[in-house]
């Protein structure tokens, strides 16, 4: 179920057996990667929505389509390496289809780390925290939203100059992070922080793809 591509032709009580339909031409690895990328700028949004309203069904099934294009890209990735002349054919190199893959699997990591703030975000929301202190948050996830969207932007245009722009603030991210536990060491706002670090460690993997797709 859920397994795209992926067709049962024959099931009983001890055997399924499935039939795969994906053709590797009309989904590249590079288009997984954008729609992956749509679907978590999405999950960024709604997730900071969470402290006026609880979209976790929404944003679990966003995740859940993450996963499914995570699935799809491993399983080209694969027959691609199995298959070096059609690498070829869809002009790309080795290289590129490693960092796509490496950069699927991070993708699939921050998406399951927004899915995770988002319920922390709702649950926090219960204790009824003092609106200042929501608004710090929020701002926190807005400035890791937005370096978030600068590392696609490295790895898209290749380039450099943004990638380790990115590598540099992300140190200014945790000293900011590590402050809110120093002022609030509740339960929620710790697996917060926890939560919020994940997410900038991604983000510091997605910029070293786009370095390393960035030269030529």
């Amino acid at each position: 179920h859920g397994l795209v591509g992926l067709e049962i032709i024959e099931q009983n009580n001890n055997t399924i057996i499935v039939k795969d339909f994906l053709n590797v031409k009309e989904i590249p690895v590079p288009n997984t990667i954008r729609r992956a990328d749509t679907i978590i700028r999405s999950m960024l949004k709604n997730s900071k929505e969470c402290f006026k309203a609880n979209y976790s069904v929404s944003i679990d099934n966003s995740d859940n389509d993450v996963n499914r294009l995570y699935f799809v890209a491993g399983r080209i990735t694969r027959y691609l390496m199995d298959n070096p002349q059609l690498i070829k054919e869809l002009n790309l190199t080795y290289r590129e289809l490693m960092n796509t893959w490496l950069l699927m699997n991070t993708l699939e990591d921050f998406a399951d780390e927004c899915k995770r703030v988002s319920r922390l975000f709702i649950n926090l929301k219960k204790e009824k925290p003092k609106k200042e202190f929501v608004k710090q948050l929020i701002n926190i996830y807005n400035e890791i939203e937005a370096t978030y969207i600068n590392s696609m932007a490295a790895f898209y245009n290749k380039d450099f100059k943004l990638a380790y722009e990115v590598l540099e603030k992300r140190k200014d991210f945790l000293k900011n992070i590590n402050a809110m536990i120093e002022k609030n060491s509740e339960y929620h706002v710790v697996k917060i922080v926890e939560k919020f670090k994940n997410m900038v460690s991604s983000i510091k993997r997605i910029a070293r793809v786009a370095v390393d797709n960035s030269i030529t």
